[in-house]
């Protein structure tokens, strides 16, 4: 019987011998509430509940792109 090509060691297990792993990665963030943006940018907490939750339809691209701007860079 002919044995795999692949090694004997999984790309997992190497993640794990060197201490790194995609999913572990840790990223600086702080949790923000929607009220506290919209406190923030003088707007309502409705409007920062809809341009999170995807809907561009009826709200200017300035104000959108000010709340997404907003959330990513805090």
């Amino acid at each position: 019987m002919l044995r795999p090509a692949y090694p004997k060691v999984f790309p997992a297990k190497i993640w794990q011998l060197d201490g790194f792993h995609p999913f572990n990665l840790t990223v600086q963030s702080r949790k923000i509430s929607q009220a506290q943006i919209a406190r923030d940018l003088g707007i309502s907490q409705g409007l920062v509940s809809l341009v999170l939750n995807g809907r561009r339809h009826g709200i200017k691209a300035s104000t959108y792109e000010r709340i997404w701007q907003y959330t990513h860079s805090s």
